[in-house]
């Protein structure tokens, strides 16, 4: 049983994973359709997903086709370590969810009817697999109205359900027809459908685009295809995938079409067998710009090294999505290329929030300064004084060399630094004051303004170029050098970012 082998030993292996991997349990589920063909050993899975029951034909209840193949896959669910068993809702081509959220007495009366259905067949929750909210290509009745009201749904089951009972929702690949941000807070977790996408998407592209939508990765469940007509080979892949990134787990459509032992199961488990607790850094940084050159070999880099490193790399272009809850699932933020000034407020208070009570660490870099009112925004007061207080003044923007005096080589970040190193082509930031002026300031690193090549008259004086915030419970430190590709050819700046996120994200 090639996929339950294999995510057999992810299990395994993420049971002894500790600290930021255990702030959720790993996730390998299996959807069973016929049972009479074949039940999951719950050996090997942690969840089974029984499909499908439907919405009935009043709009109020829970139609059950088989409630003998129910009960037996319910059996499955007993037991100190046995695995967790739902009902899954919907499927392809299954309808009336659109008048029945459509209505608040129906809605109740759905969820009801779940919460007894959970409670008379012993179950551990609902998956809901409505395909697709404002979509009638399944030939199911549809509204522009059912994206706002399968968030209501979402609330009243959560309402109804308790906080004891699972609820978890099967999404399209590319992450269309659900509110996610205002979803997640009632979700258990998300069951990407990364099969049956014929050319349009990738799964790497599928997991992008939940994230895009505001879905950290600790929520995403990837499913992987396993039925007739399948080459099976990917599934390490994907196995190897979900490792790497840090996901909740994965699963599989579906249990009955399993085809018997294959050889990659060995591969696939000794790929799994590596695994360890992985700390999740979120990389924010702009899609296009004068930065773009630097971060489109830096972030591959950092993903490539990651792995190896102990961390997992979330990347997103933008903060439109960032909000609390969002910002709750990464250990490090990594501020690589995206101006403070565009935030949208929500993702302004998250960060205040994640910063002041030492949420995870934070590394700014270059951009990160650049305060000031820029293309109609106000400067954001509180980053500034988090930097020090401190306003943009002027840049060098001819670009040139200059070496930097490590003042503090103790510190975690500059174990490899020495006490001077040379960056090359970077901006070099002025400001209306030194940062160093505020008592809350460490400064650990400054640049030699007569090293400059070529010479500038763009200069300070005394002239911080890192340096960290003592003021505030998270791990910080901002680096204000990171403008062109030529810093990826500088091997101490690559230790330095490397030790810096093991600095930050370890206590």
């Amino acid at each position: 049983m090639f996929v339950a082998f294999s995510l057999f030993f992810l299990q395994q292996d993420a049971s002894a994973a500790n600290s930021a991997a255990e702030k959720t349990d790993m996730v390998i589920g299996a959807y069973v359709f016929r049972s009479e063909m074949g039940i999951p050993d719950p050996a090997l899975v942690t969840h089974i997903y029984f499909a499908f029951a439907h919405v009935n034909e009043t709009f109020d209840g829970v139609y059950i086709p088989d409630k003998r193949e129910l009960r037996k896959v319910a059996r499955l669910g007993r037991g100190r370590r046995a695995p967790k068993v739902l009902l899954s809702i919907g499927g392809w081509g299954s309808g009336r969810f659109s008048e029945m959220a459509a209505s608040p007495e129906n809605r109740r009366a759905f969820a009801k009817a779940c919460r007894r259905v959970v409670r008379r067949f012993r179950l551990d929750g609902i998956d809901i697999d409505w395909e697709y909210p404002t979509s009638n290509a399944a030939g199911i009745s549809a509204s522009p109205e059912d994206l706002g009201n399968f968030t209501l749904l979402m609330e009243c089951l959560r309402k109804t359900l308790g906080n004891k009972k699972m609820l978890t929702i099967a999404t399209v690949c590319s992450a269309r027809y659900i509110d996610f941000k205002a979803v997640l807070p009632y979700v258990d977790y998300v069951n990407v459908m990364a099969y049956d996408m014929g050319n349009e998407y990738t799964y790497q592209e599928a997991v992008a685009a939940h994230i895009a939508a505001g879905v950290p990765p600790r929520k995403l469940v990837l499913g992987m295809p396993f039925h007739e007509g399948q080459d099976v080979a990917g599934t390490a892949e994907r196995c190897d995938y979900i490792v790497r990134h840090n996901l909740r787990g994965g699963m599989y459509w579906e249990w009955n079409c399993e085809q018997g032992e294959h050889p990659m199961a060995e591969v696939c488990s000794e790929k799994l067998r590596v695994v360890r607790s992985l700390k999740n850094v979120l990389v924010l940084y702009e899609d296009g710009g004068w930065h773009k050159p630097l971060t489109d070999v830096l972030v591959p880099w950092l993903d490539s090294v990651a792995f190896s490193h102990g961390f997992a790399i979330t990347d997103s272009r933008n903060t439109r999505n960032v909000s609390a809850e969002f910002l709750d699932d990464y250990d490090v933020i990594l501020q690589l290329d995206c101006p403070p000034y565009p935030w949208p407020e929500e993702a302004q208070e998250a960060f205040i929030d994640y910063i002041e009570n030492g949420k995870g660490g934070y590394a700014g870099f270059h951009h990160a300064t650049l305060l000031g009112e820029f293309d109609g925004f106000p400067m954001w007061d509180w980053f500034s004084a988090f930097m020090g207080g401190i306003r943009f003044d002027n840049y060098i923007a001819e670009t040139c060399s200059g070496t930097v005096k490590v003042e503090d080589e103790s510190h975690p970040a500059m174990r490899r630094a020495g006490s001077s190193f040379t960056i090359d082509e970077d901006e070099w930031y002025t400001y209306d004051k030194s940062p160093r002026e505020a008592s809350y300031i460490h400064v650990i690193a400054s640049v030699d303004e007569d090293s400059y090549s070529p010479a500038s008259g763009v200069r300070m004086g005394d002239h911080p170029v890192i340096w960290t915030n003592t003021a505030v419970k998270s791990k910080n430190i901002y680096f204000q050098f990171g403008h062109s590709p030529v810093l990826m050819q500088n091997e101490t700046f690559l230790n330095i970012l490397l030790d810096t996120i093991d600095w930050l994200s370890n206590d």
